[in-house]
């Protein structure tokens, strides 16, 4: 099993800007996984593999699932997905790499997911999602590829919710997504889900960043106060 972690129990991190009061950022849970599987048909018989692998704890991670349904040779394709993830005091960043391939007939699938549950105290926090990830080329049987960010409490309210949106020509999608959050307890999700049947690769990166800034005199506790998107297309990296 590849996957390098370390557990923890609930991570707190405090951080102190200039003339800005002190701001905690509380994990109090996780769910990163990677998930591979590969299906292939020979002469009429059916072959399938698959790997999840889940990080334990808070720590940073890389894990990397591989699904090989029949071993070489013949070469009849796989399917991988890797992640590196960390929860920081400044927020949350992800980076990592897909592939699948199959034979005549067969299909691959693969997940990549971070999500996080997390506290914020003192100040409020500006936040700022940045990312780039590829379209993988032609228009896979189905993708699910999207943010959200969610205020759970002391009062329910979305922040953001949003599908890449991924074009069919190939190129990297980039963009970025910022506001500001009152104190309160927030969950965020990232997933990239994928089935296909032919060859394809790519990568990804993202990060959501977290840095105290002041109260302004009559703001509530609104969880965004403020909010904009930038969606950016390039040809490739």
């Amino acid at each position: 099993m590849r996957f390098i972690c370390l557990c923890s129990a609930v991570v707190a991190f405090t951080f102190v800007c200039d003339e800005v009061a002190a701001q905690s950022v509380t994990y109090v849970a996780q769910e990163r996984s990677v998930f591979a599987l590969h299906r292939e048909r020979i002469d009429g018989d059916r072959y399938q593999d698959f790997e999840r692998i889940s990080a334990p704890g808070f720590d940073d991670c890389d894990a990397w699932a591989r699904a090989l349904a029949v071993p070489p040779p013949p070469f009849t394709g796989s399917a991988s997905v890797s992640q590196r993830s960390s929860l920081r005091p400044d927020g949350i960043i992800a980076s990592g790499s897909m592939h699948g391939s199959t034979g005549d007939d067969g299909s691959y699938e693969w997940t990549t997911l971070v999500a996080a549950t997390f506290d914020l105290t003192g100040a409020s926090a500006r936040y700022e999602l940045t990312y780039a990830i590829d379209d993988i080329g032609p228009q896979p049987y189905y993708r699910h590829n999207d943010f959200v960010l969610t205020r759970i409490s002391p009062d329910a309210s979305p922040v953001f919710q949003f599908a890449v949106p991924h074009d069919r020509d190939g190129p990297v999608t980039s963009g970025s997504l910022w506001g500001v959050l009152a104190p309160g307890r927030y969950e965020f999700r990232y997933r990239d889900e994928n089935l296909n049947d032919i060859g394809l690769f790519g990568d990804y990166e993202w990060s959501l960043r977290l840095t105290p800034v002041p109260e302004p005199a009559g703001i509530g506790t609104g969880a965004a106060v403020a909010a904009v998107f930038i969606l950016r297309r390039r040809p490739g990296r």
